[in-house]
């Protein structure tokens, strides 16, 4: 029948959203266990804000706009576990290509072992754990289906960015010099308005 399969759909797609969510901070702990030798969640308040009203959304539109909901989901949620996947892969790739030089949170001095990555996936791109991130985290709730959180997840993603990438950068530029510019010249972020 009509509504088990958008209630099917629906239940999938919340599935795969709780797996990713599991797997992302799980993965995340695990890997700077490995390398730091100290486990750390990425979960900010504004996130848990984010990700609360994404299952809000999801909740009252499977409620109130079943078929609306299976309509909207039959159109973007393989788009969305195509987004998952893809900024898993590539955010999960920078953390173990940098290993030491991956933190959590901006270094505001250089530490001994501190270097510039620049081969592996930063060769390609500038940045690649954050659009690594944004994929994913946009790639959520075009998973969910969740037309309203999709443009404000990017939003608040590329307004946490832009304030943070230009801070980071001015740090590595006093760490790296030369090294540091001629790097950034060349490799792009993929990031809108990070240039």
């Amino acid at each position: 029948s009509m509504s088990s399969m958008s209630s099917s759909s629906m239940s999938c797609s919340l599935i795969i959203f709780m797996l990713a969510l599991i797997f992302f901070h799980s993965t995340e702990y695990l890997l700077s266990r490995v390398v730091h030798a100290r486990g750390e969640l990425l979960l900010s308040f504004p996130y848990l804000v984010a990700m609360s009203l994404a299952l809000v959304e999801f909740t009252v539109e499977s409620f109130l706009l079943t078929s609306y909901k299976k309509r909207v989901l039959s159109l973007v949620s393989t788009l969305g576990i195509t987004m998952v996947l893809f900024g898993e892969l590539m955010r999960k790739a920078a953390i173990i290509h940098a290993q030491k030089a991956f933190t959590l949170q901006v270094q505001t001095r250089k530490r001994q072992e501190h270097a510039l990555i620049t081969t592996g996936i930063y060769r390609y791109v500038r940045h690649p754990a954050y659009l690594g991130w944004t994929v994913w985290a946009v790639g959520t709730q075009f998973l969910l289906g969740n037309l309203i959180c999709i443009p404000l997840f990017y939003h608040l993603a590329m307004k946490f960015f832009q304030e943070r990438i230009p801070v980071e950068e001015n740090l590595l530029a006093s760490f790296f010099g030369e090294q540091w510019h001629a790097y950034r010249k060349k490799t792009p972020t993929y990031l809108p308005g990070i240039p």
